[in-house]
């Protein structure tokens, strides 16, 4: 993660890098919410509760992100 000054503005470097950072996380969020949608058809039904709590705080800190732009 890149360090954000608080000082000043991000410079058009930083911006870009700060800009791939969330892009990423972002990526990296949609492929763990497929993978536990994928689970939860698979698992046992007292596993579904805590997965589908996994999925919902997937779903949240992606629309945390796309807030981001």
């Amino acid at each position: 993660m890149i360090d954000i000054p608080r000082d000043r503005p991000l410079n058009d470097r930083e911006y870009k890098a700060l800009k791939k950072e969330i892009q990423e996380a972002r990526d990296q969020l949609l492929v763990a919410q497929s993978t536990w949608e994928v689970l939860l058809d698979d698992c046992q039904d007292e596993v579904k509760k805590l997965i589908e709590s996994y999925i919902e705080r997937t779903k949240k800190a992606l629309a945390l992100l796309s807030h981001v732009d």
